[in-house]
This record gives C-alpha cells, structure tokens and sequence, in this order.
C-alpha cells in the first residue's frame, strides 16, 4: 500500500473509532434531554387538570428534590410561563426545607429519601410527582415511568382523594398502573 494511502486509511481509521466512541455519549445526552423536556412538560400540562384545596398566592411554585440540574432544566424551559394565572417559579428543596409553598413537588428518579419528602407533604396542599420505583410503593401520587420507550403514568387515587386535591376525570382515565414496579 502507498504511504499516502496507508496515512489515508489510518486517519479514517481513527476518525471512526473516535465517532463510535463519541456518539453513543452525544445520543444518550440528546436522549436525556428529549426525556427530560417530555416530564417538564407532563408536569406542566397535568397542573391544568388539578384543583388544589387552598387559593394559589403570588406564584405557583414547582419544588424539585435535591437535583439541581433538574431545577434548572425545569426553570429553563418554563421561564416566563403562567399556570393557573400565576408565574411559575421553580425552587430546589430538600428534605429539610418548609414545603407549604409548594403546589407541586417533583421527585427525580435519583432521590434516596423519598420517604422523607412524602411525609412532609402528606398533609399539605401540594401535588406529588415521583419516578422512583420507591415512589410508586410508598403511595406518591403521580407516578412516571418509562415502557416500551414511552412516558406513561400513574394516578394513585386514594393517595390523591386522601390529599383533598381534585384531578379531572380526564386525566385519571390515562393512568396505567405499570406491569413490572417491583
């Protein structure tokens, strides 16, 4: 083989074995992104099916559980959004945090002390999200899960109907129990 050719080969080679090594990191980065949009969005668009008990104040605040990137995220893509005629703020919290600002509080897949959270919320107006298999066992109310490469849900009822808040029957309707929480 000519040198130039040989060089040739080699650099193409090496460009291939750098692509396949790149791009699952870039697909999986584009895949989280995608996912995540998909979740602020179900978080957004399910407040509209909720009443809650006590009258919205000066904002309607999301609360994210100890994940700030999450916070972030959320913050990015709602900002300068209304729900319910109120500005979104989204606030961080931890387990430690007062929650009776919250309208609703997310629960990242990553949380350790869901439990922790959920007792502090049990007697609050304050709408639960959570996609921790945890979660789910522990009586969240809305559980998100992915199956067959889709964000579903679930509505525990009588967690919701304990809570006071009311969900419309057209969201209830949508909620599939998942087959496989273990």
């Amino acid at each position: 083989m000519q040198p130039i050719k040989r060089l040739f080969v080699k650099r193409l080679f090496c460009l291939l074995l750098i692509s396949g090594c790149l791009f699952p990191f870039v697909g999986n980065a584009l895949e989280n992104e995608r996912v995540m949009t998909l979740k602020t969005a179900y978080l957004f668009r399910f407040s509209l099916f909720v009443e809650w008990q006590q009258p919205i104040t000066e904002h309607f605040v999301m609360c994210v559980a100890d994940d700030k990137d999450r916070a972030d995220f959320i913050q990015k893509n709602l900002a300068g959004q209304y729900l319910k005629n109120q500005l979104i703020k989204v606030v961080l919290v931890s387990k430690d945090d007062d929650l009776k600002a919250c309208r609703l509080l997310y629960l990242p897949q990553n949380i350790n002390n869901v439990q922790d959270f959920l007792i502090k919320t049990e007697f609050l107006d304050i709408l639960t999200f959570g996609e921790s298999v945890s979660f789910y066992q522990q009586h969240g109310m809305i559980y998100l899960y992915e199956q067959n490469h889709k964000i579903k849900f679930f509505i525990n009822r009588q967690t919701v109907k304990k809570s006071g808040l009311d969900i419309r029957a057209q969201l209830m309707t949508l909620s599939q129990e998942p087959s496989n929480a273990d």
